[in-house]
């Protein structure tokens, strides 16, 4: 079901616009239903498709901090958010969804509008009856994307599985996933990325006894490429854990991983061929021999020695972490001192490492959580190419409010620079989002302490964030506001302030009764005349198309009265959209 209700002052311009609707509907005269009641001089048209129009006359993003963009508000939790770029200046986003009660992988796709572009409340990637955990997604560098997933449904043990989906949101591959690897043994904490040719390779973690670093490739058509099961990236026995990947320029891999064979955690590195052939050696090359442990490393790619930098936490000078980083070229040569030089030595904690290097980036830029004055801060530091601290003696300072700030996450300006978003407990009692855009030289650009991407009732916690393509940033989290986990996204330009419509034209919205029996009943009272279109949908995301709508329209509002006695009892979503306004409701059928 979808309604349009407008005010009849604008009635003629609609009119002047229904060429640009679906031409199968107008010739099967299917685009309107016109009604002339007393009480008003208004029009309502129902639509046999999702309609369009308002989507393309008008963005979506809601530049209010405390209100955001909903991504998923079904039923229960929605948990673990990641955010892969469309290319185009939206979003691709993949979370773990409670809606049944035992956890599914959905996905989304928001446009460069913030406007959804996909089924209400997402795409189910995966919705097998068990347990599917943990997405990681990449582009499938046509338009779409691949996202894997953790999952139980053997009951023997986790295996690994992936999806492809298009832009306009078909399944490409078969019906809850591809097996990456379905073996005996547990697999699980996997990473994905592209092969460059429309498939991707994905690295996890294997129980062989010990936990080993392994890794699959699937084709674009989603058929393993190497042998059943994988093939690890060393065949040394030792626990390896949290392995980290990027794509090289020939079909296959980087990855990274920290290691014990030596009785402490180093750093590890492994170039994977397009054929799956272990590059750089069986034992793979040893990127930290130091005393103590070297944990959690990141990778992102070097783009002019064809190579990577990796960063990671080191207690090599006390129990403490510092960061260090080294640059390695395709061949598997150190570009920079054995061990890796250090991009922070300050006193105290050092943690929660991430980096970024693209080609509009000389070097690399890390990112930090940093205890050296008693509350965690977020910090910055830039590499140039020969190793070389751009922005000060064990770096920049980012943000330093005095409650802590915790979970940095980095993407580019575009402009050399970075766009870094964390999770902030100095604007309240619960974790709330906040950013900061620092350029190549340094500079903070939105102020000493940053700028709030959402402060909404509850806490947000888990921020990540991916480049707009033009200077500022998209931000994804799971968000506590209504009681339950959520997932919402929120858009900062290049300047530093929210981008979007404002969600206050809604002054009041009600539906009762709720739970409701045969009808419900939907009370929208708005400060401005607005045109809005009511979306009814099923809890699998399923638009409801067929149901008999009144309404009666009030000053700046309206009635609207939904027979509902033909559907099934169950979890419904209404969702409404307008010219200013957007609201997502649940709503239950007896």
């Amino acid at each position: 079901m979808n309604i349009f209700l407008q005010n009849s002052g604008i009635k003629n311009n609609f009119r002047q616009l229904l060429p640009w609707l679906n031409p199968s509907l107008l010739a099967m005269k299917k685009y309107a239903h016109l009604f002339n009641k007393s009480y008003c001089n208004a029009v309502i048209i129902f639509f046999c498709a999702p309609l369009l129009l308002i989507q393309n006359l008008h963005a979506q993003w809601n530049f209010n901090i405390s209100q955001n963009t909903p991504v998923c508000v079904a039923l229960n939790n929605q948990r673990d958010p990641r955010i892969e770029s469309d290319g185009m200046g939206g979003a691709f986003i993949a979370w773990k969804d409670y809606r049944t009660g035992i956890p599914d992988i959905y996905v989304q796709h928001i446009d460069s509008n913030g406007v959804i572009q996909w089924t209400l409340d997402g795409i189910g990637a995966c919705t097998d009856a068990a347990d599917q955990s943990t997405p990681s997604l990449t582009s499938d560098m046509a338009g779409g994307i691949i996202v894997t997933w953790s999952d139980w449904r053997s009951a023997i043990e986790r295996d690994i599985y992936a999806q492809r989906i298009d832009a306009n949101g078909n399944i490409l591959w078969a019906v809850d996933g591809a097996p990456v690897t379905t073996q005996l043994e547990r697999e699980h904490n996997e990473r994905i990325v592209s092969d460059g040719a429309g498939g991707c390779i994905i690295a996890f973690e294997k129980q062989v006894g010990y936990w080993a670093i392994w890794a699959q490739r699937l084709n674009s058509a989603g058929v393993q490429q190497w042998p059943a099961g994988g093939v690890p990236v060393t065949t040394i026995s030792s626990n390896q854990r949290n392995p980290k990947l990027q794509q090289d320029a020939s079909g296959g891999a980087y990855i990274t991983w920290q290691d014990n064979r030596n009785g402490d955690y180093d750093v590890y590195a492994q170039r994977l061929s397009t054929s799956g052939v272990r590059v750089w050696g069986d034992a793979a090359l040893q990127v930290t021999s130091v005393l103590d442990d070297q944990n959690n490393p990141k990778i992102d790619p070097d783009y002019v020695s064809g190579g990577v930098y990796i960063c990671w936490a080191d207690q090599r000078s006390t129990t403490n972490n510092d960061v260090y980083c080294q640059r390695i070229d395709s061949l598997g040569n150190f570009l920079w001192p054995m061990n890796g030089i250090g991009v922070c030595v300050a006193a105290d904690d050092q943690s929660a490492v991430d980096l970024l290097s693209n080609t509009g980036i000389n070097g690399v830029i890390v990112v930090w959580k940093d205890n050296r004055t008693g509350t965690t801060d977020i910090y910055a530091q830039h590499l140039n190419q020969t190793g070389t601290s751009l922005w000060g003696f064990n770096g920049k300072l980012v943000c330093n409010s005095v409650m802590p700030q915790i979970n940095p996450n980095v993407a580019g300006d575009s402009h050399g620079g970075a766009v870094i978003a964390w999770q902030d407990s100095s604007l309240s009692s619960f974790w709330n989002i906040g950013a900061q855009r620092i350029d190549t030289l340094g500079n903070l650009m939105w102020g000493g302490s940053g700028v709030v991407v959402s402060n909404a009732t509850g806490s947000q916690i888990g921020p990540k964030n991916i480049s707009d393509r033009n200077g500022g940033s998209i931000f994804v989290w799971e968000d506590e506001r209504t009681g339950f986990r959520d997932i919402y996204v929120h858009h900062i330009g290049a300047d530093g302030s929210s981008i979007g419509i404002e969600e206050n034209n809604i002054s009041e919205v009600n539906l009762f009764p709720n739970p409701f029996t045969d009808h419900l009943r939907i009370d929208l009272l708005l400060n401005k005349q607005e045109t809005f279109s009511i979306n009814l949908s099923d809890i699998a995301g399923n638009e409801i198309q067929q149901l008999n709508v009144e309404y009666e329209m009030i000053n700046n509002g309206y009635h609207i009265l939904i027979d509902g006695s033909s559907l099934k009892p169950g979890v419904y979503f209404v969702q409404l959209k307008g010219e200013y306004s957007f609201r997502a409701l649940r709503v239950v059928k007896q």
